[in-house]
Parts: C-alpha cells; sequence; structure tokens
C-alpha cells in the first residue's frame, strides 16, 4: 500500500525531492507496519503531501531522513520519481534517488539517469548519466505575425494552395538529449555538461548538436534561449561542422537558424547580399529587431563604400492588446543617405483579430513593392486606408472542403498611372479606393492512399512525417470590385479549376515523390480597367502549375510556374525554380526566380521554429503561393 513521508506539520514542501541513500542507524524506525504513521499524515495539507510507494520504508527520527528501497514510487502534484533507492532529509529540505535507472516524469517530459540531487524548496537539482526530452518551444500566436498577407494587395497572377508535402508545417515536440551532469531549475532552465541534443526520434540521429556546456534559460517573454560553449552540429555521425555562433533564441516567431542570410536581388540590392538579424529587445509582447545587410555583388563590381554597399531593415512587432498587434516594417537599400525618398521602404500595420478568422486591419505604406505578372514590379508611392477581412479561409461545410475568403477596404492610394502628356506615360496620381472582394472554392478528394510506418527507413526517411498519396480536384469562383474616386471602375470575375495531387512516400532512393497541382484561371473584366498599374488586371488567362519531383535520395526539384495564354501566345509570367535536400530532421533548398531576379539559400530545422527566409523586403509574403483575395 502507498504511505506518505512522515513530514512535520508546519513544514514546507514544494516539490518531490530525491537524495542518495545512508546507511541506516540502528535508531532507524521500520514503519511499514506503524498505525501512528496515519495520524502524523492527517495533520498534513493533502496538497504538500509526498506519496511513496516502496517495498521497504524507514525513517530516522534523529537525523530526520526518510528512506524508501525496494522499487521505489514517489508521486507529488504530478511529479513522479521512479528509482532502486530514495532518501529525504527533512531538515535539509534535499533528496537524492540512485539506481540502475532513476526516472523523473514532470508533465510530457522524462529524465533517466543514474543519479538526482533535489531540493525541494527550490525545486531545482542535479541529474547524473541523465537523457530525455526537453520541450523548448512554446505553441504559436493564434496568427502568424511573419506570414500576415499586406493590405495593399497586388493582382498577381492567381495562385493556387500547394498541397502540403514533407517540406511544409514541421511539427513541433520534444528535443532528445542526453548529458553527463545536467543542473535545471524551477524555470525550466538549466545548464548540461557534455551534451548531445538532437531532433531525431531515431538513433542513430541524422542529425545532432555536441558541446562541452550548455546553457538553456527561459526568457521572460516564453521563447528559450540556448546558449553552447565549443559546440559542433554533427550530420550523419561523419560530418562535423563548427557552431558559427555560441547563443540562439528558440521561439514562437519563425527564426533564421544561421547566422547570416545568403540571398539574391537585382532591383534593390543589386545582386547578391548577406545579411545578420540582431534582437534589440525580445520581451513577451514586443520585439524589435535590425538587419544590417551586405551588398555582396555591388561590392564586387563598384568597389567598397561603407554607406553605399550597406543596407538595413528593421522590424518591430508589438501585442498592445488581447489579439490586437502592431507591426512596423522599414528597409533602407543604401546607408549613403543620398536618395532617401527612393530607397526607403516602411510599413505600418496594426490588426485586431476577432472571431478567430477575421481581421479589422489599419495600414500604411510608403513605397511598398508589388509583382502584378506580366507588368513586372510597380512601386506604390503611398497608401493608407482599414479593411475588414478574413485572414485565413473560413470553412463552411463539416468535410472542411469548402472555403470562403472576403476582403472589404477603403484606402488612399499615390501610385503610377497613365499620362498620355507625359514622354514616358506615367504620372503618380492619388485617388480612393474602395474595394470588395470574395472568393469561393470546393475542394473534393478523387483518390487517397495509404502512409508508411512512421519508422526511420520507411515513412519518415526523408520526411518529418509520413505522406499519404492523393489526388483531389478543386474548382474556384472570385469576384474583385474595386472603385475609384474618379468615377473609374474595375470589377473582374474569375474562376479556378485544376488538379493536385501527391504521388509516392518519399521513402525510395529514384523518384518516389512527385506532387504537383495545375490550375486553369480565367480572368473576365467587366468594366473599365484600373486607372493604376500595381493593381491592374492585364493576364486575363493564366495557367499555374507547380511540380515537385524527387530526383534520388532526399534530392528533389521544384518549379512554380505561373504562364500567360492571352493574345493567342504563351508568356512566362511568373517562375520560381528550387533545388531541396531534405531529410527528417532537417532541410538545405537553394531558389531562384528570374522574373523577380530574386533567389536565396534557405536552411531549415525541424521541430524548431526556424526557417531561414533571404527575401527582406516588405513583400515577402508573396513568394509563397497559397489562395489570396486580391
Amino acid at each position: 500500500m502507498p504511505y506518505f513521508a512522515p513530514i512535520p506539520p508546519g513544514t514546507s514542501s514544494q516539490v518531490m525531492a530525491l537524495q542518495d541513500v545512508r546507511p541506516a542507524s540502528l535508531q532507524d524506525i521500520d514503519y511499514t507496519s506503524l498505525p501512528s504513521w496515519e495520524r502524523i499524515v492527517q495533520a498534513i495539507d493533502p496538497k504538500e503531501r509526498v506519496e511513496v510507494d516502496a517495498d521497504r520504508q524507514t525513517f530516522n527520527e534523529q537525523t530526520q531522513v526518510f528512506t524508501a528501497t525496494g522499487n521505489a514510487v514517489m508521486r507529488r502534484r504530478g511529479a513522479v520519481l521512479e528509482a532502486d533507492e530514495i532518501e529525504v532529509n527533512l531538515i535539509t529540505r534535499k533528496a537524492t534517488a540512485i539506481g540502475e535507472e532513476v526516472v523523473f516524469t514532470r508533465g510530457d517530459q522524462v529524465l533517466r539517469g543514474k543519479r538526482l540531487d533535489y531540493d525541494l524548496d527550490a525545486e531545482s537539482g542535479v541529474f547524473y548519466q541523465v537523457r530525455g526530452g526537453v520541450r523548448l518551444q512554446e505553441a504559436d500566436r493564434g496568427t502568424n505575425l511573419m506570414d500576415a498577407p499586406v493590405l495593399v494587395d497586388p493582382v498577381a497572377p492567381p495562385r493556387a494552395v500547394l498541397p502540403q508535402t514533407a517540406f511544409e508545417r514541421p511539427g513541433r515536440g520534444l528535443q532528445r538529449f542526453m548529458a553527463d551532469e545536467l543542473t535545471f531549475d524551477s524555470k525550466g532552465g538549466g545548464t548540461a555538461t557534455n551534451l548531445r541534443l538532437t531532433n531525431d526520434p531515431f538513433d542513430p540521429p541524422e542529425l545532432e548538436l555536441q558541446t562541452r556546456k550548455a546553457t538553456l534559460t527561459r526568457l521572460p517573454n516564453g521563447d528559450s534561449e540556448f546558449r553552447a560553449k565549443g559546440g559542433q552540429l554533427a550530420f550523419d555521425r561523419q560530418i562535423a561542422v563548427p557552431l558559427l555562433r555560441d547563443r540562439v533564441v528558440i521561439s514562437r516567431r519563425r527564426r533564421d537558424p544561421l547566422p547570416f542570410e545568403l540571398g539574391y536581388d537585382q532591383r534593390d540590392l543589386g545582386g547578391v547580399f548577406f545579411s545578420r538579424t540582431f534582437d534589440l529587445v525580445d520581451d513577451r509582447n514586443i520585439t524589435f529587431q535590425i538587419t544590417p545587410i551586405f551588398l555582396l555583388q555591388r561590392t564586387i563590381e563598384r568597389g567598397f563604400s561603407l554607406g553605399g554597399n550597406f543596407g538595413l531593415r528593421s522590424r518591430l512587432v508589438a501585442d498592445v492588446a488581447r489579439d490586437t498587434t502592431v507591426k512596423l516594417d522599414g528597409l533602407l537599400t543604401r546607408l549613403d543617405f543620398r536618395d532617401t525618398d527612393e530607397r526607403l521602404r516602411a510599413q505600418f500595420r496594426i490588426e485586431h483579430r476577432w472571431l478567430q478568422v477575421n481581421s479589422v486591419i489599419a495600414d500604411a505604406a510608403y513605397r511598398q513593392r508589388v509583382f502584378n505578372g506580366s507588368l513586372g514590379f510597380e512601386d506604390v508611392q503611398f497608401g493608407a486606408g482599414v479593411a475588414l477581412a478574413s485572414n485565413e479561409p473560413i470553412t463552411l461545410d463539416k468535410a472542411r472542403t469548402t472555403q470562403l475568403q472576403y476582403l472589404l477596404s477603403a484606402r488612399i492610394i499615390e501610385a503610377n498611372s497613365d499620362d498620355t502628356n507625359d514622354p514616358d506615360g506615367q504620372v503618380l496620381r492619388t485617388l480612393g479606393r474602395y474595394q470588395g472582394a470574395i472568393a469561393l472554392t470546393r475542394g473534393i478528394t478523387l483518390w487517397q492512399g495509404k502512409a508508411l510506418p512512421p519508422t526511420a527507413t520507411q515513412g519518415l526517411r526523408f520526411s518529418p512525417r509520413p505522406l499519404t498519396p492523393s489526388l483531389s480536384f478543386s474548382t474556384g469562383v472570385s469576384s474583385i470590385n474595386n472603385f475609384y474616386s474618379n468615377g473609374t471602375t474595375q470589377i473582374v470575375l474569375g474562376g479556378d479549376i485544376g488538379f493536385s495531387g501527391q504521388f509516392g512516400h518519399f521513402a525510395k532512393n529514384w523518384f518516389d515523390y512527385t506532387a504537383f497541382n495545375i490550375f486553369y484561371s480565367p480572368r473576365f473584366r467587366l468594366t473599365q480597367e484600373s486607372p493604376f498599374f500595381f493593381d491592374r488586371r492585364v493576364d486575363q488567362q493564366v495557367v499555374n502549375f507547380f511540380l515537385a519531383q524527387q530526383v534520388y535520395g532526399p534530392l528533389r526539384a521544384t518549379a512554380n510556374i505561373a504562364v500567360s495564354l492571352d493574345n493567342g501566345g504563351v508568356q512566362v509570367i511568373d517562375a520560381t525554380y528550387g533545388l531541396e535536400y531534405s531529410r527528417r530532421t532537417y532541410g538545405v533548398s537553394v531558389f531562384f526566380n528570374p522574373e523577380r531576379a530574386s533567389g536565396g539559400i534557405l536552411f531549415r530545422l525541424n521541430e524548431f521554429n526556424w526557417a531561414g527566409n533571404p527575401e527582406p523586403f516588405l513583400d515577402r509574403d508573396q513568394i509563397a503561393p497559397r489562395l489570396d483575395v486580391q
């Protein structure tokens, strides 16, 4: 039967504790059969009780040391300790557990080792020869702030939702670790010696962090700061790469795991660039980052200039109230402060989310860059307004196959417009625009296969989760209605029809994974065209095509192409090509878009909210294909 440690009345007991067993003195009392035990327990607050179950339990009244021997189990407030022997000193409030395997469980974290020294009052301890799992990341906020769509909406080629693949939305869970010694505190932080940490559930791990000493600190904003001394990353236990920095933050927000980003942008940054992000403020409700940008290609081509070869990006995100977020972005493409009005981009946005899927938004943007299909990039010199919109597709049926998106907005816009009196044919014009848009989509699953078992050699060989082959058919209708203050109206009705599929399991070496979608998206302009270039509908007949194909092993090639069929010809108006190396624990991808003259290298770690994004512009969301109300 279970018994309770005889903690004297009035003595506080905060947690379960564990300490090294010492030989019992001749004055030890065997409490296994003493009825007075229960009388001691009655004086203790039930919440402060430490429940013990063991083959034999003794208490030394002189030293106030309680010892449980043989299959000892202690429980308190959800924490469970299992060991061969457990000893608690009621005076020092210290405890020790030893055994062939000491197991300490609290919540969903389980630690196993040879010995645990524990302080009941401080809720801290030292674990030796320990292994287990640690949850480094908290849940995301209700809305992914990094992926929020811009309010100045471009009329870009329609983009269909891509099927979820192994490379999208990695899961979040416990990271496995081993250490010679682990010192931990009540806040979930600690210090480990000779640490090995991996996000791989299988042995031997694909990716492993090895360090002589590591410190984990829980930050006030809920993130985790990880510092490593003498650390390296081991890939397949064959290649070791030294860590290029000793501090990383594991966050609810998306972060880049590398100390720098490598990207390409010909239009604003003159080609290849390097950047590095620094967190100046990182609290629970506010973050402020600055990112110096080194213009590598411009430096090589034009020589070194301190101001002319550097740019700067900044981002401020603040939760000012429940479900209300303020975001401020800025980008200065040169630091020589010449022609600043032509090199500065900025956007302010405040969003209040209500009923989960709806948002009220107010924003202002200066020189926002917008891509509009065959018209290319356009700069919206200034825009400000308010909107009521769905922040994610609204599901209309239980099967979740029919979805609705909507947008109502009013804006003041200054952007390029036609001018027959200007030699260039363009002039900046300021107009008001009222917009109402709605899109309705429905998907039907035509066929669905079965996923492979979640093992290291089958379903999880190259993917963080087993893939399910499928084929689906989708249709959609949309209406985008723009009314301008000069009396011009642009009303566009559209439709989308196409197929998406995923074949194979991405488990074999050759051609075992193919994902695709192909959509035909006609658009019909029923009235005049927009007076602005950035939202003018000129691409009437568009085919969108996406293909991801395994080449060999973890390598796959991708292509995302939009083709205009207007005027009886075929014109590629947008295309992104990529090559990805994917494992279940990490991935590296290279992409390039010739139409936008942009590209980059991305590095991703699964089970962490780390995903690189080398595109530093305020229109970064446009690179991810998805169905937006435009």
